[in-house]
């Protein structure tokens, strides 16, 4: 009798330790974060939270990322700003680069000093992609 309950514990108990974890990597759309623009894979990147504010003239952005895998990984990174009309106002940005240890989550920040700022999006690309070009 006992080795019977082993026998059907084991698969309960598998089904209950495996359930938290996602096999499927979370993808980044427009639809669930409208400001964030992927630029190829990044199944290893979860947008945890955006947010912007006004201080004074400038519009500040404050993107919250975490790298869902366990070994470090590199991100390219840069942000557009867009005025009334949705179009990219200023110089084309720069691309930086930001690494992240495993399972660490951390906060992009980004401003602009032009007043005609309303919006950003924020583009992303694998540190494991060609160098990109600004």
């Amino acid at each position: 009798m006992n080795s019977f309950r082993r026998f059907l514990l084991l698969p309960i108990i598998t089904v209950i330790f495996f359930s938290g974890v996602s096999c499927t990597p979370i993808t980044i759309t427009p639809d669930t974060h409208p400001n964030i623009v992927p630029l190829g894979k990044l199944s290893f990147v979860q947008v945890q939270d955006v947010k912007n504010r006004r201080e004074g003239d400038k519009l500040q952005a404050h993107v919250s990322l975490l790298n869902s895998n366990r070994k470090s990984e590199t991100i390219y990174y840069r942000f557009k700003w867009l005025d009334s009309d949705g179009l990219a106002i200023g110089d084309e940005p720069v691309w930086k680069t930001e690494t992240f240890f495993g399972e660490q989550s951390k906060v992009i920040n980004g401003s602009t000093t032009n007043s005609a700022a309303i919006d950003f999006t924020l583009e992303l690309a694998s540190g494991k992609a060609k160098p990109l070009r600004n």
